[in-house]
């Protein structure tokens, strides 16, 4: 979030999903743009699809719709893509995204023009304006009766089983294990260091997310990272098309398609 933005409207940190659509509204209500989404790649789109996903039907539906155990033509998948039509229809995202990649949504954050970002912290190293403009809060709850998950892709370092250097590269990865090793790539990166030995982050983003992912009962990867190549391929395709022509109905049937070709053997 933009601080300068939630300052000047006088905006707090929602963090239920009706103080969030009410966020949205005081933003519009303003002419702000409440959020920024760049869908010329289509992936950011799956975040919000993952999100909604996790806040309303939970890590263990997730996953299995990922994995192809769920069918994307349960009730339960219209219950998402209704509450993301919502704020769609109501004009909360940026319009045209088709026409910006990720980055090129920061410039409208720099001049106050959008007020939120879903976006990773690999965001931070293309940021050109001091850091301390910027919040952060968790997405927000929609049932409280469900248990917190949060999205929390894990990169990873490791040795090709074809490679013709395999002792060089172990040396290497026990170098990269150290915790100040992970302390100095991660202060870089904006990342959470997974070696807890590390040195505390000074980055606030870092210390409050991994505030958040402790407080989580469980936490998923990103949709390409859970489920198959063809299913991310075509499904960041058709949730692109969703923030363009939020049909329910078509969405569904076409995820479901997805599905059934690449999840279901």
């Amino acid at each position: 979030m933009k601080k300068s933005v939630f300052k000047k409207y006088n905006l707090n940190e929602p963090k239920t999903w009706d103080e969030f659509l009410e966020l949205n509204k005081k933003l519009k209500d303003n002419k702000i743009t409440p959020i920024g989404i760049g869908t010329k790649n289509n992936w950011p789109a799956a975040s919000w699809f993952s999100y909604l996903d996790l806040r309303i039907n939970g890590l263990d539906f997730h996953r299995k719709l990922l994995t192809g155990e769920n069918s994307f033509k349960d009730e339960k998948v219209k219950k998402v893509l209704t509450t993301w039509k919502e704020l769609i229809d109501k004009g909360y995202f940026i319009k045209k995204s088709e026409k910006y990649d990720w980055k090129g949504i920061l410039p409208y954050m720099y001049r106050d023009k959008v007020g939120m970002y879903l976006i990773g912290n690999f965001a931070l190293s293309r940021i050109n304006i001091p850091l301390s403009k910027f919040g952060f809060f968790r997405f927000p709850i929609i049932d409280e009766k469900m248990p917190i998950y949060e999205e929390a892709p894990t990169d990873v370092l490791f040795i090709n089983k074809k490679s013709t250097k395999k002792e060089s590269s172990k040396k290497f990865l026990e170098f990269m294990a150290r915790p100040k090793s992970q302390y100095m790539l991660n202060e870089v990166l904006g990342f959470i260091s997974p070696n807890n030995n590390a040195q505390d982050s000074n980055n606030e983003f870092v210390k409050v997310g991994a505030e958040i992912l402790g407080q989580a009962e469980g936490v998923s990867q990103f949709f390409d990272r859970d489920t198959s190549q063809g299913m991310a391929n075509e499904g960041f395709e058709i949730f692109g098309e969703f923030i363009r022509n939020p049909n329910i109905d078509k969405t569904m049937e076409a995820l479901e398609k997805s599905r059934l070709k690449n999840l279901v053997k």
